[in-house]
């Protein structure tokens, strides 16, 4: 009785189970019909599908109940069918790679072709059960990747090689042939590809082509370190006249551990431009402690007049123009040098092989920039042009300079339109963007709106620089101690005297202020061009001039120690301390706005205007919680199709969470009414969000630029 009711129920369950393979396999036939060349109205009649598609040998078990057939066998006719967006052949590779994938899509699981007969137009697949030795297992990750990878590839894409991660499973490089090379020639199509890898795969993806193989390799992109000092290279030729071929200054490294490096004689001019905290200032630094130890004089014009004061002494350095009449003299010196050594080539007294190189240093030229124009309009006189022949000069430098060996490294905040258009940006092949631009600066800097838009703003010495073919790269930059503020004993100090250079082969300078002309009847101001032409003079015959010394002599009186100086009683003349150190008694604002004559380092300055008392403490408080105010716009619902590449969006509304657009919103494979954003936060995390595209987001523009 009991062996009679298990063998009623097992004939039960086997009818059961071959029903269900049944349906499998016209459903199987009919979804294929497309690609079998049959119409919609064949694809449902019994007849003409009748024998298309025969499953054999299916496998068993409870878990993949009612199983999958380990033979697939296909039965075609000659004809044209389409693959993607191409059509193609019936019966040739790409057609055949197609069936397998799609057969294995809805039976879940992986066949190869086990044979095809064209002639007959029999087709066998059968299933892979298991992974070929060194062979990625067939998992969801695996599937998805490849079934995006394919699909972006016109249904050619034949996956060679699959690494995943050991511990999520997650797919971080494909290996891929195709068979569509003539579509990928096109860069715009091949960036297409790569973008919505990016965006459907989890991380951030590039992709490496070899257009002439048809391959292409799909990988997670590395990950750049979060900060990173400067290595100390072995001493190289310290003299200019030889090593100038071979002058070669690393700035930082690319994500595959390569250095981003400056060759002077290949590309002779920089320009490196970054907001205050992007690590410009630091870069710098790390430019000039290498670029001394090959024995280059270097000049340096500091826009801010603090940033590079620790290398006053630094071998090599022959002077740090603090201030903006310094400046002028400095820029217009190396004007000149460039102008002599041109007209010595011209009467052939000299060959280009002859000069000694300079390197011209010009940070924060947007400050200077602004401080020319201001005290210009103070010091000019009538006969002198409208504008101040300092900027003539700064881009006769950046043209023409190659020849003469003066090399100008050019440093701002922001990209300034009049530098960074048609010629001039061509001037400045090697050029290194710190920190996230606007779509503006980077069309500026780049030629391309997307190009260092999304580079995080929590990650100082992030940057995009110019790699060995000119190409745009995302790179970390070196860190360097600053030589004024490294204390002996750290870490720092030991860094920075192991980039000292032993021993200096060029003379500081100084420049001696021009004074007040009183032969006259009526004392004669001196004039823009009588501080553009001042006086030069070495450092060691002129104590008196120098600021190191005077530095050495304040350290020897502690009554003018710096917390002395700089604190608000000696600003108001109220301690007596201070009195002979700040001037004699005199109150610092009684000299403020003045030019005091009695010093040869005399300079006017100005006081800045009040800011505005207008706003509550309310207002101020919100603003200074905004951390993106001057940089987006205000927050305002955007829909989703509408998002750009650089946009702000709201990614946690919960946390308040804002991250950049990384790439432009596209389409789901899974759902055609949703749209699929990729972002990437300020502190280098990256994701995608799912929203209907239709949906309103909360999200900023980023601001115009008026530089």
């Amino acid at each position: 009785m009991a062996a009679g009711t298990l063998t009623g129920a097992g004939v039960i369950v086997g009818g059961q189970r071959s029903a269900r393979r049944s349906e499998i396999t016209t459903y199987l036939t009919s979804t294929l019909a497309p690609l079998l060349g049959l119409s919609a109205s064949s694809a449902t009649n019994p007849k003409a599908t009748s024998g298309l598609v025969i499953t054999r040998s299916w496998t068993s078990g409870l878990r993949d109940w009612p199983g999958r057939p380990r033979r697939v066998r296909v039965r075609y006719v000659p004809g044209r069918a389409r693959v993607g967006d191409v059509v193609v052949d019936i019966g040739d590779s790409r057609w055949v790679n197609e069936l397998a994938r799609q057969i294995g899509s809805r039976l879940g699981g992986e066949y190869e072709v086990a044979r095809n007969d064209q002639i007959r137009g029999r087709l066998q697949l059968r299933l892979r059960t298991k992974p070929l030795p060194g062979e990625v297992p067939e998992t969801a990750q695996v599937r998805r990747a490849k079934k995006v990878v394919n699909e972006l590839l016109a249904g050619t894409a034949k996956v060679d090689n699959v690494d995943v991660d050991d511990t999520t499973g997650e797919v971080r490089r494909l290996t891929v042939k195709h068979d569509v090379g003539a579509k990928l020639a096109a860069p715009g199509y091949r960036n297409r590809v790569e973008r919505t890898v990016s965006v459907m795969l989890p991380g951030r993806w590039r992709a490496r082509w070899d257009m002439e193989a048809d391959s292409v390799v799909f990988e997670v992109r590395p990950t750049l370190p979060e900060s990173l000092w400067i290595p100390a290279r072995a001493l190289p030729e310290d003299d200019p006249l030889l090593n100038y071929r071979a002058v070669e200054i690393p700035c930082g490294v690319d994500e595959d551990g390569e250095a981003i490096a400056w060759r002077p004689a290949i590309t002779p001019q920089w320009l490196i431009t970054g907001e205050t905290g992007s690590g410009k200032t630091s870069t710098g630094h790390g430019i000039l402690t290498q670029i001394t130890r090959f024995g280059w004089p270097v000049w340096i014009a500091d826009g801010k007049g603090i940033e590079f004061l620790g290398f006053q002494d630094w071998p090599n350095v022959q002077i740090v123009a603090s201030r903006i009449e310094e400046q002028v003299a400095v820029i217009h010196r190396a004007w000149q040098l460039m102008e002599h050594r041109y007209q010595l080539v011209v009467d052939r007294k000299a060959r280009t092989e002859d000069f000694e190189p300079l390197m011209v240093f010009v940070d924060e030229f947007t400050d200077l920039k602004a401080n020319l124009q201001s005290w210009y309009q103070q010091i000019k006189v009538k006969g002198d042009p409208t504008k101040p022949p300092t900027l003539a000069e700064v881009g006769s430098i950046a043209r023409k300079g190659r020849t003469a060996r003066v090399h100008l490294v050019l440093s701002m905040q922001r990209p300034d339109a009049e530098i960074l258009t048609g010629e001039a940006r061509e001037n400045f092949g090697q050029r290194t963007g710190m920190g996230q631009l606007s779509p503006q600066g980077a069309q500026m800097m780049w030629n391309n709106p997307v190009t260092g838009v999304t580079i995080p703003r929590g990650r100082t010495g992030r940057a995009i620089g110019s790699n060995s073919t000119g190409l745009p790269v995302e790179m970390q930059c070196y860190r360097v101690p600053d030589p004024k503020e490294a204390i002996p004993g750290t870490e720092e100090y030991e860094l920075l005297e192991q980039l000292r250079p032993p021993e200096s082969r060029h003379e500081r300078l100084l420049i001696v202020s021009p004074e007040i002309d009183w032969s006259g009847e009526e004392p004669v101001e001196p004039t823009f061009t009588d501080f553009a032409e001042a006086e030069w003079v070495k450092a060691a015959d002129h104590p008196e001039l120098d600021p190191i010394a005077w530095e050495l002599d304040r350290d020897q009186n502690t009554a003018g120690d710096g917390r002395t100086l700089s604190s608000a009683m000696t600003v108001l003349g109220l301690d007596d301390r201070s009195r002979d150190a700040a001037g004699g008694g005199r109150r610092l604002f009684d000299r403020v706005g003045r030019v005091d004559t009695s010093k040869p380092y005399a300079a006017a300055t100005s006081v800045p205007d009040a800011p505005s008392n207008t706003g509550t403490a309310g207002d101020d408080r919100d603003l200074d919680d905004d951390l993106y105010a001057g940089h987006y716009s205000h927050p305002t619902p955007t829909q989703a199709s509408a998002l750009q590449v650089g946009d702000l969006v709201c990614v946690d509304d919960d946390l308040g969470s804002w991250a950049v657009v990384e790439d432009e919103p596209i389409e789901d494979f899974d759902d055609p009414d949703s749209l699929l954003i990729a972002w990437r936060d300020d502190q280098d995390q990256s994701g995608e969000l799912v929203v209907a595209s239709e949906a309103l987001m909360q999200a900023r523009r980023p601001t115009a630029m008026e530089d």
